[in-house]
Parts: structure tokens; C-alpha cells; sequence
């Protein structure tokens, strides 16, 4: 049979280490550096297999995806670029409102340059594909156009 101490000083011990545990996760979350804002981009899924693509059709495929790939590449980093300084702006001691506006309105503007590289790309692989191929392209959602 157990006595009461012999209970009292296992709860004291458990105690103990469930708070030293506490105290070092602590620790390790105070040191681990903020994660970066989101980008709000959706990311890119793999492209719908298409049926009966030419030989053709696919290397014109690989060069508009690459076209592509260059221009989101440099979008997407102006985008953390803005997004980095709407930080900075933010964490400043006394922020400038009109130069929070101005980041807020060029992130916008980038965003919509975004959407219309995905869709302009979306009409470019439309126009390298047959009505059939057609068919099946515009039956799947578009990524570009879910709610981030």
C-alpha cells in the first residue's frame, strides 16, 4: 500500500518536469525567428493530363509554361519585396500612413498583374489545344481562381 508522501512527492516530481518542459518551449518559441507573411499566390498544381497531346503541342506547352514560370518568378518576388517593407513599415515606431498606403495599393497592383499573367497563360495553352482537348481543359477549376 502506498503511503500519502510516496503519492505527495510523485506529484511534486511530475509537476516539476511538466514545468521545466514548459519553460524550455518557451524558450525555443522566443528564439525561433517569425515566419514570413503569405504570399497569397495559390501555388501552381500539376497541369491536368490532357488526352492525345502532339508532339508538338507539348514542346509548345513547356515553352509557354516556362515564359510563364519567368514572369510569376519576378512577380512573386516583387510581392515579398512589398510585403517584407509593409512589415518594416508596420513594425516601425511611428509609421508613415501615406507610405502604408502607397505599399498596401502597389501590393494590390501586383496582384492583379498575378491574375492577369494566370489567366493570359490559361488563354495561351487554350489556343495550342484541340476542341476535344478544349473540352476537358475548361471542365477542371481554375487554381488561379480559389479564394487564397
Amino acid at each position: 500500500m502506498k503511503t500519502p508522501n510516496l503519492k505527495c512527492s510523485r506529484m511534486l516530481i511530475v509537476t516539476l518536469i511538466l514545468t521545466g518542459s514548459l519553460q524550455v518551449i518557451a524558450q525555443v518559441a522566443k528564439e525561433t525567428p517569425p515566419s514570413p507573411p503569405p504570399l497569397c499566390i495559390p501555388p501552381q498544381p500539376p497541369r491536368l493530363e490532357l488526352p492525345d497531346l502532339s508532339e508538338d503541342q507539348k514542346t509548345a506547352l513547356k515553352k509557354c509554361d516556362l515564359g510563364n514560370l519567368k514572369e510569376m518568378t519576378s512577380l512573386q518576388n516583387q510581392l515579398r519585396e512589398k510585403q517584407a517593407h509593409l512589415v518594416a513599415l508596420l513594425t516601425a515606431g511611428d509609421p508613415d500612413a501615406k507610405e502604408l498606403d502607397q505599399t498596401i495599393r502597389d501590393i494590390g497592383d501586383i496582384h492583379t498583374k498575378i491574375l492577369k499573367q494566370q489567366v493570359t497563360h490559361d488563354q495561351e495553352i487554350r489556343l495550342l489545344l484541340t476542341p476535344d482537348q478544349k473540352i476537358i481543359f475548361d471542365a477542371n477549376p481554375k487554381p488561379f481562381l480559389r479564394n487564397p
